[in-house]
């Protein structure tokens, strides 16, 4: 495997997806060769490609060089659940281990997500991760959880541009080409 710095990882990105979308049809997100969707990490934003041969590349972007907006997801307020949280952000996403993730859910957080006590925001960034596990783990959408998080998007609409990220995160995760 091998990490690739680059100036704008967003750019790279979507050079990478659009191209592959108009030579395939698709984007694959699965088996070899494949494309990861970009993630938002401790140390930086990235997403991995992995060759026809399996070689893998990690292609980022430093946070240092990106705005603290770009670490938005990965991190809560609640004291309650921030270290967890964040642990579980990072089997899902930087260790692309979904299985790890769904185990560290059962065991951290209510299974009925109207007992955690935190601010709507946060419940709305536990919740996009949840779903994700949920879709990678069953490949089904934990509907409980989707009409929550739809509530909190209709409650505090897209006007404010944290509830944007948040709407826009989720048509990403639920809108797996």
């Amino acid at each position: 495997m091998c990490y690739i710095m680059v100036e704008d990882v967003d750019q790279i990105y979507e050079r990478f997806t659009s191209s592959l979308k108009e030579k395939t049809g698709k984007i694959s997100r699965s088996g070899i060769p494949r494309i990861s969707k970009l993630k938002d990490l401790a140390e930086d934003r990235r997403f991995i490609l992995t060759d026809v041969g399996g070689n893998t590349f990690f292609v980022g972007t430093p946070n240092t060089k990106l705005s603290i907006d770009n670490v938005f997801f990965r991190t809560i307020d609640s004291p309650e659940h921030a270290n967890h949280f964040e642990l579980l952000y990072d089997l899902m996403y930087s260790k692309e281990d979904s299985h790890s993730a769904s185990l560290m859910w059962t065991k951290f957080f209510p299974e009925d997500t109207s007992k955690l006590i935190a601010s709507d925001l946060d419940i709305a960034k536990i919740l996009l991760v949840a779903l994700d596990i949920g879709l990678h783990e069953q490949q089904a959408v934990n509907q409980e959880m989707d009409d929550k998080l739809k509530a909190l998007l209709q409650q505090y609409g897209q006007e404010e541009s944290d509830w944007a990220r948040i709407a826009q995160k989720y048509n990403d995760i639920m809108n797996v080409e």
